[in-house]
């Protein structure tokens, strides 16, 4: 099984599954006759004499078919890994961390309106982001545990191991979050620059998520 790859998940597909098999089949009936490498048997006389002319006529055919055949195959296995139980739980979770990203932002910006000795303000901020984190991530995790039980999934290994994957995440991003919180109320009394150099948050990324349903996809 190849590696599961973020925007094969994410990126929507201009035709689905369905309408590209109906592509190939138009396509096979378009070039009937024509959908196999013509031999060079079939083109020479009972007396063995060869017709190129017919078979380069055949064969250009055929590798027209051939060349439009494969391109549709190509979107046919992207649209088929969109469309996979793998691909929604990825768009769930890519939705989510974007969620996330905008959540530190938003944040980061409050931050730098502390500046000037709002320690306080820093400390509250700190629990309601505490909080928002937990519901957060308990709420994607009910999401992902509804939708794989929807896809009648449940049961297999791949739930263990993406609960534990996402508890792991907001567990680090608590942590992440008690010490930025720290670290606000210290410097809430510097120049509002100084917050803006030391800005080290990131939200998480699909790289771990990427990993959790590659060790599915060999298990």
């Amino acid at each position: 099984m190849a590696p599961y790859r973020a925007g094969t998940y994410t990126n929507q597909p201009s035709k689905g599954v369905a309408a590209l098999d109906q592509s190939l089949r138009d396509l096979a009936q378009k070039y009937a006759g024509f959908t196999s490498r013509p031999s060079a048997l079939k083109h020479s006389s009972r007396f063995g004499e060869f017709n190129k002319g017919t078979y380069d006529r055949d064969n250009a055919k055929y590798q027209d078919y051939a060349t439009q055949k494969n391109a549709i195959l190509r979107q046919r296995q992207q649209a088929a890994e969109y469309e996979s139980p793998q691909g929604d739980l990825m768009r769930e979770q890519q939705g989510a961390m974007d969620k996330a990203n905008a959540a530190n932002e938003e944040r980061y910006q409050q931050l730098l309106e502390l500046s000037g000795g709002l320690g306080a303000g820093a400390e509250q901020m700190g629990a309601t982001r505490a909080g928002e984190i937990t519901a957060s991530f308990e709420q994607g995790t009910s999401d992902a545990h509804q939708r794989l039980v929807d896809l009648g999934m449940a049961n297999t290994t791949i739930w263990p191991t993406l609960r534990a994957g996402m508890e792991e995440k907001k567990q680090k991003a608590l942590s992440a979050n008690a010490a930025q919180t720290g670290n606000a109320k210290d410097i809430a009394t510097r120049e509002k620059m100084g917050i803006m150099e030391r800005r080290t948050d990131s939200g998480p990324n699909t790289g771990q998520y990427l990993e959790l349903l590659n060790k599915y996809g060999r298990s």
